[in-house]
């Protein structure tokens, strides 16, 4: 085969030289024309797209929402299915409000499995649509999932696609760039993890669902960090527009069993499957830690059979194998003293496991600390749920009677809530009508 003489190889350079040029020339087209008309964003801003929680299609939309006070619960599924209760706490409030205030009512704004990051798009369509009074926000149980699945699909470090991601952050269009790359990123993501355990919501502007594991502590201090920015910046919005915010502490069942371990037991030690009774979610591979995972099972029937004297042998011989701080011997502690009537301790231990858990798909204490310190630092509203909880349970350690598994309240946990938040909100409504 020939090679291409001198002529053709100059034109195809010449061909691709223009190309580039006419790409610079588009961009930066684009990029004078958004400056331009940079003015214009908002008032731009589709409300009847998917990107809305509740959209806003017609006139007689917008006037329904400018003729009230709105309140929005914002979080993930716990706020969803928080929504069956909606009708009892719009009801209480609408007998404790004098007719004078007007109309009040709460909406729920929850999408499963979502957390601050990607409810953030969602929480700006609110604040430009819907016009809130109130917005409550009811999360961290999802954290880990948005910032893994933000991984996956632009933020990875080291890779050219997070490269590519950080130049273009530079220029005016990247609103439209980033739009297009998470679509894209959507697909590849997709595709990258369907061999694990994920499907495809059906909500709007859907991500692949993720469920992983973390895998140090690090890891987690940096997600715990994350979530504090994202807050941070959710709460400076809210007030810049002068809606009243409240934040809530997020309690979860300290009593569920751990699922994996951040030192010892690790996902490579883990079946994707439900079939750990009485430990978790998880069981052993066959040739890795099985014996330990046998034992540690049988340890926790002799403490259900208030055999204490074997159960501590066992858990002494664990402690031996497994050196470092392990989730599910601060479980098997939790347990141990549960059956024996010492509170403290068994609630320590539990939620030490908590903490320890390599599943994230649940509050760390670390999380509720950042909550609070936002609070202090933006000086608005908080109610300690937490705390609500933990007054409301017996000897203190809340768990099966107040969940249903892990992080979502049964009846009576929704009862709690409803008569917890109804009493702050009223509280804030009177304070924000009677001071117009």
């Amino acid at each position: 085969m020939r090679k291409p003489n001198l002529k053709i190889r100059l034109g195809l350079l010449k061909n691709i030289s223009l190309s580039i040029v006419s790409i610079l020339v588009f961009f930066s087209l684009l990029e004078f024309s958004l400056y331009i008309f940079e003015s214009e964003k908002e008032v731009a801003f589709d409300c009847c797209d998917s990107m809305n929680f509740f959209p806003v299609c017609s006139k007689k939309d917008y006037k329904l929402y400018t003729n009230r006070y709105n309140i929005f619960v914002l979080g993930g599924s716990s706020v969803k299915m928080l929504e069956k209760q909606g009708y009892k706490l719009n009801q209480r409030i609408r007998e404790n409000i004098s007719e004078e205030h007007g109309n009040v009512i709460v909406k729920f704004a929850g999408i499963y499995g979502y957390g601050s990051a990607r409810l953030f798009p969602y929480f700006e369509s609110l604040i430009r649509c819907n016009k809130p009074n109130l917005i409550i926000f009811y999360l961290g149980n999802n954290e880990f999932e948005d910032q893994r699945i933000i991984e996956v699909i632009t933020k990875k470090e080291g890779t050219f696609l997070h490269k590519i991601n950080s130049f273009m952050s530079r220029f005016r269009f990247y609103d439209l760039y980033s739009r297009m790359v998470y679509r894209l990123g959507n697909i590849y993501a997709g595709y990258s993890i369907s061999k694990k355990n994920s499907y495809t919501p059906k909500y709007p502007l859907s991500y692949p669902y993720y469920w992983g594991f973390l895998r140090t502590e690090n890891e987690k201090d940096k997600i715990v960090y994350a979530f504090g920015k994202t807050l941070n910046k959710t709460v400076n919005l809210a007030r810049e527009r002068n809606i009243s915010i409240i934040l809530s502490t997020i309690p979860n069942n300290i009593q569920f069993p751990p699922a994996a371990s951040l030192n010892f037991f690790n996902s490579q030690d883990l079946y994707e499957e439900h079939l750990m009774p009485g430990v978790g979610y998880w069981v052993t591979h066959k040739d890795s830690k099985e014996e330990l995972i046998n034992l540690l099972l049988k340890g926790l029937r002799h403490i259900s059979e208030h055999n204490f004297k074997e159960a501590r042998k066992i858990y002494v011989f664990l402690k031996r194998k497994i050196p470092q701080e392990d989730s599910f011997l601060e479980y098997y502690l939790g347990r141990y003293y549960l059956e024996q009537g010492k509170y403290g301790l068994a609630k320590f231990h539990f939620e030490k496991a908590n903490d320890l858990d390599a599943d994230p798909h649940h509050v760390y204490s670390s999380i509720n600390e950042i909550i609070m310190k936002v609070v202090k630092d933006n000086n608005v509203a908080l109610i300690d749920f937490y705390s609500v909880l933990e007054n409301k349970s017996s000897n203190g350690i809340f768990g099966n009677d107040l969940f249903v598994d892990h992080v979502h309240l049964n009846k009576q946990g929704e009862q709690i809530w409803i008569d917890t938040f109804f009493e702050v909100i009223i509280n804030q409504i009177n304070e924000d009508l009677d001071s117009k």
